[in-house]
């Protein structure tokens, strides 16, 4: 009733049809009026994230990482105005809720040499497999913006769309992680400036240039933005940070002398720079077009001449 403070859910305590009918009915917000802590991840729960969950005003942590859930992001995550967690990385990556690619456990016919068959040199492509359930649709902005929320997980999720460049960010949010989706457009200014301790948008599609207003990171903060559509100058706040990985899959540029790259970025000696690739091409195409030129003209004293 009333007294209940924490829900948590250890790994595969329910039948496998009680997952597949999903979790909705397990909510009761008037009989679990002071319900704090929920935590069902690890588990294969189906069908949609239970909106009745979040129609509570004492709800601190709601993790449900790792499960089968489908469908949208229920706009009521946002009347828990409470929160301080919100744990969702993986919400429908479940082994559960996976479908291998290869059939066969192995890769590699069988042979008379154990070795050759177990080898752990060469490669196991059944190991790959597509997720039969998926959530959908874009992240709600007003999350961004919830009054008490810490921590924000939602990375693994393939969750589309862009976020609102006017979205407004809680100065209470300190660590963010959407990695491994496939948001685009322009990282909003707002989620730029915020001075968080950790900030991993790794692995999606944002575009355009970082804000040369990012504030440094904290002692043992991090900023992760590799494998983007990233471009322009790198950030002043970033180039000294020790924690930073934004190069790999972007396209930033540097001087000749590559000083105003990340100096700790695991990248940061084997980097092409975008303006290094456009001075190569312009140095080529000035070296051929004379050719470009001549060839045609060649051509014409060759067929006068025969």
């Amino acid at each position: 009733g009333g007294a209940v403070r924490a829900v948590v859910v250890d790994e595969d305590r329910f039948p496998r049809e009680a997952f597949e009918r999903g979790i909705e009915a397990l909510w009761d917000p008037a009989a679990q009026r002071r319900l704090k802590y929920i935590d069902i991840s690890d588990n294969y729960f189906a069908g949609s994230l239970p909106p009745a969950a979040f129609n509570s005003t004492s709800l601190v942590s709601f993790a449900a990482a790792t499960n089968c859930f489908s469908g949208s992001l229920p706009a009521e995550l946002c009347l828990a105005t409470q929160l301080e967690d919100l744990v969702l990385d993986g919400a429908s990556t479940a082994t559960r809720c996976q479908r291998a690619i290869f059939a066969s456990s192995s890769l590699w016919k069988s042979s008379a040499s154990p070795s050759a068959v177990h080898s752990t040199s060469r490669p196991r492509l059944s190991t790959a497999f597509v997720l039969t359930k998926r959530l959908t649709h874009g992240v709600p902005p007003c999350l961004f913006a919830m009054p008490r929320l810490q921590l924000l997980h939602l990375s693994g999720n393939a969750l589309t769309g862009s976020l609102p460049s006017d979205m407004a960010v809680s100065p209470s949010l300190r660590n963010v992680s959407v990695a491994n989706n496939q948001l685009s457009g322009p990282l909003p200014l707002a989620l730029q400036r915020q001075a968080f301790q950790n900030l991993d948008v790794s692995y999606n599609k944002f575009s355009g240039t970082l804000s040369a207003a990012i504030p440094p990171l904290w002692a043992n903060g991090s900023f992760l933005a590799l494998r983007n559509r990233l471009s322009g100058d790198v950030p002043a706040s970033l180039r000294l940070a020790l924690n930073v990985s934004i190069l790999e899959g972007n396209l930033f540029s540097c001087d000749s002398l590559r000083r105003d790259l990340p100096a700790h970025d695991p990248k940061a000696a084997s980097y092409s720079c975008g303006s290094d690739q456009t001075n190569r091409a312009l140095i080529l195409w000035v070296c051929l077009w004379p050719a470009l030129l001549v060839l045609p003209l060649g051509y014409a004293v060759l067929a006068r001449t025969a």
